[in-house]
């Protein structure tokens, strides 16, 4: 049975419990960061750090954080098992092969998740130590900043629980390019099977982390905590990259196997038709020459073929994600030099 493969994560336990949830999966993650926001907000109410009913945008970010993360493992977790089975035809994986990979594809286990889950207090307390504030959400209560705290540093956690979510899993979509039995460069639905997946995890990589930039107001004199966000935005270009780039090789290659035939294919065509003409026999002139124009248009069409494992714009569409937020915050410095507070 897959289920005794490993022990599954908590993180998975919270998405069998989303599923069974009356409002729709991801309902669960709605409520769960309402209360988060309620119980973050109502201590700094009762402490006096904010007016009463008062909802302030970096208070309800920190609150929803983990929420989000654990939607977007969900949301990627359901992609990733979708793209299996479009891969499938391809993988040459049986039925209880495919069952077993798909358990390991959209399931992670429960120790690494608590381990990298308690690494997050090596960041935490190491970002407390250089901004002991948390951008102004500490104010001296020792109710409402242990809950700051408290949530922050889970919220630290989670991400780097997202991260080794992402990683494992495209490392996995690496694997089953590697091993796949039949890689057919004409059939693009296998070949694009897994993009979609990629390309969420980047998109989703960048959303989780962009927004701090500007909710926590990063200026020049801590702009060390945009120094997450920025690796996060080469971390989101690895996370689409990466897992392709194996199929990647193997489509190269087939295309250049395929490429090579064919310009065998026109090279002894032009030896026997130029052997005709030195011994003066024309009379297969056409036929050769038939075969030779379509041999080239064999050959145009082959180096037409992408190899890229993913739909036209979906690399341009990623690049462009990361790019316009990184020029927005240069701009905003910019705008922070010349017209200072």
């Amino acid at each position: 049975m897959t289920d005794q493969i490993y022990r599954r994560s908590w993180v998975d336990r919270i998405q069998q419990i989303a599923e069974g949830f009356p409002l729709a999966p991801l309902g669960l993650y709605v409520v769960l960061a309402v209360v988060i926001l309620f119980i973050l907000h109502g201590s700094q109410w009762v402490s006096g750090n904010t007016e009463k009913f008062l909802f302030t945008l970096p208070l309800t970010w920190t609150a929803a954080w983990t929420p989000f993360m654990l939607a977007m493992i969900h949301i990627l977790d359901r992609v990733a098992r979708q793209s299996l089975t479009q891969f499938c035809p391809a993988s040459g994986l049986e039925a209880e092969d495919y069952e077993r990979v798909e358990y390991r594809l959209i399931t992670m286990q429960s120790r690494p998740v608590i381990l990298t889950q308690l690494a997050g207090t090596v960041i935490f307390l190491g970002t407390i130590w250089v901004a002991p504030t948390y951008s102004g959400l500490v104010n001296v209560n020792p109710i409402s900043d242990a809950i700051v705290y408290l949530i922050f540093w889970f919220n630290i956690g989670m991400l780097l629980v997202s991260m080794y979510h992402h990683t494992r899993q495209l490392e996995m979509v690496s694997n089953l390019h590697q091993e796949a039995a039949s890689i057919d460069i004409f059939d693009t639905a296998p070949i694009f099977a897994f993009s979609r997946l990629s390309f969420w995890a980047a998109v989703f990589t960048v959303f989780m982390i962009l927004p701090s930039i500007f909710i926590y107001q990063i200026t020049e004199e801590n702009i060390i905590f945009a120094v997450p966000s920025i690796v996060g935005m080469g971390f989101a270009t690895l996370v689409f990259f990466l897992p392709l780039y194996s199929l990647n090789k193997r489509l190269v290659n087939e295309k250049s196997a395929m490429l090579g035939q064919v310009r065998q294919r026109i090279r002894d065509t032009i030896h026997e038709l130029n052997q005709d003409m030195d011994q003066g026999d024309l009379s297969h002139i056409e036929t050769q020459h038939a075969q030779l124009a379509l041999l080239v248009l064999e050959q145009e069409y082959l180096e037409k073929l992408r190899t890229w494992p993913w739909p036209h714009g979906t690399f341009a569409r990623l690049l462009g994600l990361i790019a316009l937020p990184v020029l927005l915050f240069i701009l905003q410095l910019l705008i922070q030099r010349i017209f200072p507070p």
